[in-house]
């Protein structure tokens, strides 16, 4: 294996590592200290602006090296579920009574759920 490949792949096992120690540590926080719903919406919208943030720039990599435009395909369902996010964070109150926020939120992961399984 080759330097660059040794390299690549401690940089995986750290990410993996500290991926892992963080969710750890998260999960430990919650069970045993104090059920903060304010710190468990924070920590979960920064690891999911992250996680969009890593699949944009892989889609965009791939489009970059390849010119294909199915390489785009995981950057646009990622556009459609950032902005599904938004209803779930920007909430506001229910209209009629029923159709509120977190309603169209699940309703808005529908479609790129389907697309990305596919």
């Amino acid at each position: 294996m080759d330097r660059g490949g040794k390299r690549t792949k401690s940089l995986l096992r750290a990410w993996t590592g500290l991926c892992i120690g963080l969710y750890g540590a998260h999960v430990t926080y919650l069970k045993w200290y104090d059920w903060d719903y304010t710190y468990n919406m924070a920590a979960n919208v920064v690891v999911g602006v992250t996680q969009n943030f890593m699949w944009s720039w892989f889609s965009f990599e791939k489009y970059r090296k390849s010119g294909r435009y199915w390489a785009m395909w995981p950057g646009l369902v990622l556009a459609w579920i950032i902005l599904a996010m938004s209803l779930e964070l920007l909430d506001f109150p229910p209209w009629l009574g029923c159709l509120d926020a977190h309603s169209l939120w699940h309703l808005g992961t529908v479609g790129p759920t389907m697309i990305w399984y596919k």
